[in-house]
């Protein structure tokens, strides 16, 4: 739930505490309470973090230099996170930098910088503490952009399991971005700084094979971090959490003493990571057993992810043969929800979902800035990877227009604008479509022949819309004689207008699996049949879906108010 732009985080009613809030029977937020990590999995070797990790921790969370005249104070904690009010008072308006970065683990062990210039940001040049999806976070400066790289010095450790919630600034650049750093070359990332080549998070050569064969994740997704592996992935500009269980078996384990930079390293851009950091929780044992405990834990708190304990609508209503939305559908799905395409330059982003399943739109800002945003993929969250594509610039829908999210009741939506013949492609023509879902707000009214269909086909016309502005056309009785609804209103949409401005919710249980289409939403190569208006979400079953009709309704209904 938001207020404006801004996710809430407490909620009183006078001075007491309120739990959860409901709009009718819907429950539109509820407070996250978190434990205190180290209480429930104890003896890491360091823990860095800007919450409170352990109740048997007394010290301050952080000791900043300000920048006006170098004065230092220790920050402590104000409900178990950084004392956000204190440090804004010792600001005074002004940038305060990290001198150190407390050890929470009990081991007295500190991170340490007092070179001024590479010391981490925590507050900007307004005295406005800096923060990632609001919550407190540590900015390493970029040093191509003119100062030394970022940088924390603490005592040798060996890590046999860690853990790292970070958000990069820049993704590429030789040997930049390291995870950890110190005197060795065990977390050594790309040496090179093509962008094919130079994203990867380990070097193929440096590391010990306890790093690079190693158990690493991504969100809480097994990955690969060394490039040509299977199931590789490269860095991102993503809000991450990155966990890493070394196998000790393969080699000796690995040493880190700095985050992040490799000791006198040197470069154009140095190996110190290019970002914001919140976490960096160390131990010397395998945590095998506790990881999924430890990231639900991290991921509670700074909401980087889906959470898995959260069901969506395919956890519920499964065997979809393709699910698209711009909301979280699958627990098992970690995934982007959309890729944009930012106007000025032609950059592509992925863009995910929030802890609470909403899409990322601070994210989605972050990227497009003032500019436009075009939908460039939509992914599929049905586990079948039939996401829908556009390479084409002047066929792709929009979803940013000059730096606005476009909303529909208030949550994003992407726009098919009047007459501009948009449309994505399904990367595979689907041929057994039974039960439809569609979740649209079609504008303006095209009066046009068979315009505006839900869906389009290269050589079939199923969903096409009828001949004045009725939702569906003559032309298939499987389509049309089966049970369509207008939100819960069984309705014939053979004879039924669409009406302008109004958001609803398609349903349609055809009489057999014999629906077709290859796009959303252009009939073949008619460029006067496309959709006009907005998409939210559209679902697809192989099956009769009659038996959890009512279910997958109210599920689409409570996430987007239809009616």
């Amino acid at each position: 739930m938001k207020i404006g732009v801004n996710d809430i985080v407490d909620c009183k009613i006078g001075t007491n505490q309120v739990a959860k809030v409901y709009l009718g029977s819907n429950l539109v937020w509820e407070k996250v309470v978190v434990s205190l990590l180290l209480d429930d999995y104890p003896n890491a070797l360091v823990a860095y973090d800007l919450r409170k990790l352990s109740s048997s921790y007394t010290g301050s969370c952080i000791e900043v230099r300000r920048a006006s005249d170098n004065a230092i104070q220790n920050i402590g904690f104000s409900n178990n996170i950084l004392d956000t009010a204190s440090l804004v008072t010792f600001a005074q308006g002004g940038q305060c930098f990290i001198r150190t970065l407390y050890d929470q683990s009990g081991n007295a062990n500190n991170a340490v910088e007092t070179t001024f210039t590479s010391q981490p940001q925590i507050t900007d040049t307004s005295g406005v503490v800096i923060t990632k999806y609001g919550k407190p976070s540590m900015y390493w400066n970029n040093p191509s952009s003119g100062g030394a790289s970022s940088n924390l010095t603490f005592t040798q450790v060996q890590p046999h399991t860690l853990f790292i919630t970070q958000q990069l600034e820049v993704v590429g650049g030789a040997y930049a971005n390291w995870l950890l750093g110190g005197s060795f070359y065990d977390y050594l990332s790309a040496s090179s700084s093509n962008p094919s080549t130079g994203t990867q998070y380990l070097s193929n050569v440096n590391p010990p094979n306890s790093v690079k064969q190693g158990n690493n994740y991504l969100n809480g997704q097994l990955r690969e971090f060394v490039q040509n592996e299977p199931n590789f992935i490269k860095r991102d500009t993503n809000f991450n959490m990155i966990s890493m269980v070394h196998d000790s078996s393969a080699s000796r384990l690995p040493y880190a003493s700095e985050i992040s930079k490799r000791t006198q390293s040197t470069g154009v851009q140095g190996s110190s990571t290019i970002g914001w950091r919140q976490s960096i929780i160390i131990y010397g044992t395998d945590q095998s057993a506790n990881q999924i405990a430890i990231e639900d834990n991290i991921n509670k708190y700074y909401g980087i992810y889906p959470d898995s304990s959260k069901t969506g609508l395919l956890d519920d209503y499964p065997n979809a043969s393709v699910a698209y939305s711009l909301r979280s559908l699958n627990s098992n799905y970690r995934g982007a929800l959309v890729k944009i395409r930012r106007l000025a330059d032609s950059e592509e982003k992925e863009i995910f979902a929030k802890y609470d399943g909403t899409l990322n739109t601070e994210d989605l800002l972050d990227f497009i800035g003032s500019d436009d945003g075009f939908v460039t993929r939509w992914y599929d969250q049905s586990g079948n990877s039939n996401d829908l594509t556009q390479v084409q610039g002047s066929l792709q829908p929009k979803l940013v227009s000059a730096g606005v999210v476009n909303l529909d009741g208030g949550k994003p939506a992407i726009l098919y604008e009047a007459l501009a013949d948009q449309n994505l492609e399904f990367t595979t023509r689907i041929t057994d479509n039974r039960s439809v879902f569609a979740t649209v707000n079609p504008f303006p009214i095209d009066t046009r022949g068979y315009s505006q269909g839900l869906l389009g086909d290269d050589s079939t016309i199923d969903y096409i819309g009828g001949s004045g502005t009725q939702w569906v056309a003559q032309f298939s009785p499987d389509v049309y004689n089966g049970n369509n609804y207008i939100n819960t209103t069984a309705t014939n949409l053979r004879t039924t207008n669409r009406v302008l401005n109004v958001k609803v919710l398609i349903s349609m249980i055809h009489l057999n699996s014999t629906g077709k289409a290859a796009r959303l939403s252009k009939d073949r190569g008619v460029t006067t049949r496309t959709w006009s208006g907005n998409y939210q979400e559209l679902i697809i079953y192989p099956s009769d879906e009659t038996a959890n009709l009512t279910g997958i309704q109210t599920n689409i209904n409570t996430a987007y108010s239809i009616y």
